[in-house]
């Protein structure tokens, strides 16, 4: 089976955070990644690392909370405006 890229991202980050600092070629050859694909995943994890809290949404728990959040959030949207259209529809 085919692994999605937030199971990639989750595997780079997972190796990151075992292992510390390691060279490209040795996570791709760790995690059975290629190396371009861990380059991208780590500068992504890089550039989220900018926010104390993003080490959580790496993890599998902080991604399914995640996934609830914007659920929850489209779905309070899409209550809000109802199935009518947009707010500023029904308000002209």
């Amino acid at each position: 089976m085919k692994l999605t890229i937030r199971e990639r991202g989750q595997r780079v980050a997972q190796y990151l955070w075992s292992k510390g600092k390691q060279t490209i070629r040795g996570i791709a050859r760790a995690t059975g990644l290629s190396t371009s694909s861990v380059y991208r995943h780590q500068q992504g994890i890089e550039r989220r690392a900018q926010h104390p809290e993003s080490y959580f949404w790496e993890t599998a728990a902080g991604s399914g909370w995640l996934k609830v959040l914007v659920d929850w959030s489209g779905l309070l949207l899409w209550h809000q405006t109802g199935s009518r259209g947009s707010r500023a529809s029904r308000n002209s």
